[in-house]
């Protein structure tokens, strides 16, 4: 579960680093559902490859706990 904390938090941390440094505000609300996640994600695993295998995991990770 640690392991999946520190996934999550990493994954959120670059998510707000990457939309403020696009001038953009970073999300407020936890996000409710994998469609979300999803949509959220594009543009930065766009943005940065990277990223893809960590927001990956975190979707899928985040799919699992939702089932």
């Amino acid at each position: 579960m640690g392991t999946d904390i520190s996934i999550a938090h990493s994954a959120a941390t670059t998510i707000n680093r990457a939309t403020t440094e696009r001038g953009e505000k970073p999300p407020t609300s936890v996000f409710k559902n994998a469609k979300q996640i999803d949509a959220f994600a594009k543009p930065v695993r766009a943005s940065f490859p990277t990223l893809a295998n960590l927001l990956t995991r975190f979707q899928t990770r985040f799919n699992d706990l939702s089932a």
